[in-house]
């Protein structure tokens, strides 16, 4: 992940386990565009690392097995803090809650927009959001955009905005992101599929969402959707977003383009070590670029150039075994925005080792199908080199914790409203990602962000 000028806190990530970052907003020096917040949380308690950092500095403390349980143990101490600060935040400054007690009834105040129903007595009915609210904060709440995307039952935030400029949302969104979601909202969904290229002329559907899910199902039902991931994308207006052209060329492993400048900047990434453990190398394994979009990001009539390149394909259930001529192998899924005006920029990037022991490791990727360690077949394998130099596919077999292998979701649209083009990238996964690309005004910078939320 790449780092922004003025990042304050960063918790990284190794391998393919949880990690904290927080990176404040801040302003780049060099472009008149506002950094967006960034904000990334994974909370499991397994991971083999633990990373405090501060002031873009790390400190690593890498555990073995006897000591998981005390780095657990502060890991959960920490979270705990947080949630106790947090719950000190509920209480209005200056002012305490209250215990009234009677013969017949006994309650606890709260502030009216934390009201928790699980301490109302039954015969007690919470209001709604909006009856705390006044005229202005509702209008305001109207004003902001709230973009959603399809995952689970219904849909995940994955952006807002207020006036055209980005405010937080998933796991810890800005207070108004989080009243407009309690509050509710009319979202106009637009169906979606790969290759993102073509969109519908109009909103697919409109639901009136609420926090409260089985509010709205029979609606969702009845407009024939149900449980998935990526099949729409919805905004709180009906603005039309999709006014932009965009193209799609995909490539086969033996018909690969002659660009290069492609070659160059995957290679790059291809030569460094494994992104989650540096431990080990795959600059042997052969780069296959897979997908390109081309859009017009900037105005300038010249396209820029979103290229994807993953090393895995889906096969046929197999339990066999084909291994490369190379030990340096493994799996990888980039992405990297071209451009000849604006900045060159990796948008995302994952490699993972294959043939680590699997005795020693959490998790592993193999070759070999190992007896009684695992499923004993695979559907996923990997192009890479014989002994000849030819592309062969080898299957590979996922023991223990790994990592799974997700195609990004790019959609050029309107997000902040503002009339000009963003590029919204959606990485899934059991936790995902969303960063948000805009040109600059002035310098050619480019405008991200990244969220995530566990569909």
């Amino acid at each position: 992940m790449r780092r922004s000028p003025n990042s304050s806190v960063k918790f990284i990530r190794l391998r393919s386990y949880n990690y904290f970052f927080f990176e404040n907003a801040g302003r780049n020096e060099h472009s008149t565009l506002l950094v967006f917040y960034k904000q990334i949380c994974y909370y499991e308690l397994s991971f083999p690392i633990f990373i405090i950092g501060f002031n873009g500095k790390a400190v690593l403390m890498k555990k073995d097995r006897q000591t998981k349980r005390l780095c657990c143990k502060v890991v959960a101490m920490f979270i705990g803090a947080l949630l106790f600060l947090a719950g000190c935040q509920l209480v209005p400054t200056g002012s305490s809650s209250t215990v009234a007690t009677s013969a017949t009834s006994s309650a606890v105040s709260f502030p009216a927009s934390v009201q928790p129903s699980s301490m109302v007595a039954s015969s007690t009915k919470t209001e709604p959001p909006s009856s705390s609210m006044t005229a202005s904060q509702l209008e305001r709440l109207n004003n902001i955009r709230l973009i959603m995307f399809q995952a689970g039952e219904f849909g995940r935030d994955i952006c807002a905005f207020e006036n055209g400029s980005p405010l937080a949302s998933g796991l810890f969104p800005d207070q108004v992101v989080w009243d407009k979601l309690r509050n509710g909202t009319k979202q106009y969904l637009y169906n979606i599929k790969y290759p993102y290229t073509d969109f519908p002329s109009s909103p697919s559907a409109f639901i009136n969402y609420s926090d409260d899910f089985k509010s709205f199902e029979s609606d969702y039902t009845a407009a024939g959707y149900k449980w998935g991931f990526g099949g729409w994308i919805a905004f709180s207006d009906d603005d039309y977003p999709f006014n932009y052209p965009v193209t799609h060329h995909a490539y086969a492993a033996d018909a690969q383009p002659s660009r290069p400048d492609w070659k160059a900047a995957f290679t790059l990434l291809l030569d460094e070590k494994v992104v989650h453990d540096k431990d080990y190398d795959i600059s042997d394994t052969p780069l296959i670029i897979i997908d390109v979009w081309r859009f017009d990001l900037d105005g300038d009539g010249v396209n820029e150039e979103l290229v994807r390149a993953c090393n895995e394909v889906q096969i046929p259930k197999t339990d066999q075994e084909v291994k490369p001529a190379s030990n340096n192998t493994g799996v990888y899924n980039f992405m990297i925005l071209f451009s000849t005006t604006l900045k060159t920029t990796v948008i995302f990037e994952e490699s993972f080792y294959i043939n680590k022991s699997a005795e020693e490791e959490f998790y592993t990727f193999q070759y070999e199908n190992i007896e009684n360690h695992g499923a004993g077949t695979t559907v996923t394998g990997v192009w890479q080199y014989d002994g000849n130099g030819d592309l062969i596919l080898c299957p590979y077999y996922q023991y223990g914790e790994y990592w799974v292998m997700v195609p990004q979701i790019p959609i050029v649209c309107d997000a902040d409203n503002d009339g000009k083009p963003e590029l919204i990238v959606i990485k899934g996964t059991e936790y995902w990602s969303v960063g948000v690309y805009k040109a600059g005004l002035e310098s050619g910078e480019l405008l991200w962000c990244e969220n995530t939320m566990h569909p």
